[in-house]
């Protein structure tokens, strides 16, 4: 039997090898229907990570956002394009029917690429009130068509720009809902409110928010949280307790615990799977928390990054180092 004629569950352990390798997999496209439909799939889990938002990739990045605007419900497509004038996709006649359900095969959903690749269509170095307007709506339809129909979503990024959105509140509120009601077999969720306009009533109504992704999760292995701080950092610390049972991994990148009171003593001792826990330049760490993270008494409170391992020591670093770390060995290079 030729290779070109085996039937998927056999065709498929030929094609992984190349998943990386683009050049390789548009080449297979043509080989066949039956290898374009089997690699599709591969080429569409994250395309956002090939996106590199300058002028010389700007066609690249139209013609992607292009393809998922397609995808779009034509009442949506229809409305968008009657609002505003969104000269990179022409008019409605001009959006022939997609091929492929592309956004059905995507693994990775980051919000900041999707923002800055929507920004792409527009042209003006300064947005005006009703391009943000535009960006936000266009945002918001293709995010929640992902939500919807991507059923193998593996790694969301919630970058803190849902709350800067030119939508009202009730808006964000659905897509967050959305979320917690169609995507509950996340293995990575990254959040961060580096990017939040800050408010007391934001602080508390977005950290709310993310805890309630957190708590919908059913199988969640890793999380990072970056730039969290005082009532974020309580609430997003109550709610990773609602995954005590699957978390592997847990990292905190440039957060503060000063005015947190949610991370006491004993509090990794109820994860019962979890490997390894980073501190990466955070800061209010105390002698009292990480001692009794290792039982050692002496801790480099200098030390910008501290990795820590249950039933290890803990184990600290500069942050000018590079490292990798197993249970096994240590590698540090200068």
């Amino acid at each position: 039997m030729a290779v070109t004629s085996l039937p998927v569950d056999l065709l498929s352990p030929f094609l992984k090898p190349l998943a990386t390798d683009k050049k390789s997999m548009y080449n297979c496209l043509l080989v066949s229907r039956l290898w374009c439909r089997t690699i599709v799939p591969y080429l569409w889990r994250n395309p956002f990570q090939l996106i590199i938002y300058d002028r010389q990739n700007r066609s690249k990045t139209q013609a992607l956002l292009k393809t998922y605007f397609i995808c779009l419900e034509n009442d949506k497509k229809s409305s968008l394009l009657q609002e505003f004038k969104l000269d990179a996709l022409g008019t409605l006649s001009d959006l022939s029917s997609p091929t492929f359900q592309y956004q059905c095969y995507l693994e990775n959903l980051p919000d900041s690429r999707l923002l800055s690749s929507i920004g792409s269509w527009f042209t003006k170095p300064e947005a005006s009130a009703q391009d943000r307007l535009a960006q936000s709506l266009c945002f918001k339809a293709l995010f929640e068509m992902f939500v919807r129909d991507a059923k193998n979503l593996k790694v969301l990024e919630l970058w803190g720009i849902f709350w800067n959105l030119s939508i009202d509140n009730t808006a964000i509120s659905e897509i967050i809902h959305a979320i917690q009601i169609q995507q509950t077999k996340l293995k990575q969720l990254k959040i961060s409110f580096r990017n939040v306009l800050i408010s007391n009533e934001k602080v508390i109504r977005s950290g709310k928010q993310m805890s309630g992704i957190v708590e919908s999760q059913k199988k969640l292995e890793s999380i990072i949280i970056d730039q969290g701080g005082g009532k974020w950092m309580d609430i997003c610390l109550n709610a990773l307790t609602a995954q005590t049972a699957s978390l592997e991994e847990i990292t905190f990148k440039e957060c503060s615990f000063a005015r947190s009171f949610s991370l006491q003593s004993g509090y990794f001792e109820k994860f019962v799977n979890l490997r390894k826990v980073e501190f990466l330049d955070c800061e209010g760490l105390n002698d009292e928390f990480l001692t009794s993270l290792s039982g050692q008494v002496n801790i480099n409170m200098d030390t910008k990054t501290i990795v820590f391992m249950p039933n290890d020591d803990i184990k600290s670093y500069n942050v000018f180092d590079t490292f990798d770390v197993t249970r096994q060995k240590k590698i540090c290079k200068d």
